[in-house]
């Protein structure tokens, strides 16, 4: 069990028009489909190496180009971080923080407006 798993609900329940996130069971058993309960959305999850999809249960559904998250990405193989993975992130406590050539360019953007508003 992960933090991960506070999320995880079978995919028809989270489907279903009377979902509730406080009430409706977790899911822990393999098998099924599972998804991870992002709030206004869902995405799919692997369901467990044993008696379910064969892979990895905190990981995204595979082959599917859901995120880092990927349960076959191989290592030394380029992934990328997706929207999917920054919230799930942020849903167990992680702060998303922008990178420092985010920082850096935002910094300049703001010398540079301030040079054209006293110029102007």
């Amino acid at each position: 069990m992960s933090v991960l798993d506070l999320f995880r609900f079978q995919t028809e329940d989270v489907l279903d028009v009377a979902f509730d996130f406080t009430e409706t069971p977790r899911t822990l058993a393999p098998g099924g489909s599972h998804s991870f309960f992002q709030g206004d959305g869902s995405i799919l999850m692997s369901t467990g190496q044993y008696y379910g999809d064969g892979r990895q249960g905190s990981h995204w559904k595979d082959n599917l180009g859901l995120g880092l998250m990927d349960p076959t990405l191989a290592s030394g193989q380029l992934g990328y971080i997706t929207e999917n993975d920054l919230i799930a992130m942020d849903l167990i406590g992680w702060d998303v923080v922008p990178e420092p050539a985010t920082l850096v360019l935002l910094g300049l953007g703001s010398v540079i407006l301030r040079r054209k508003k006293y110029t102007a």
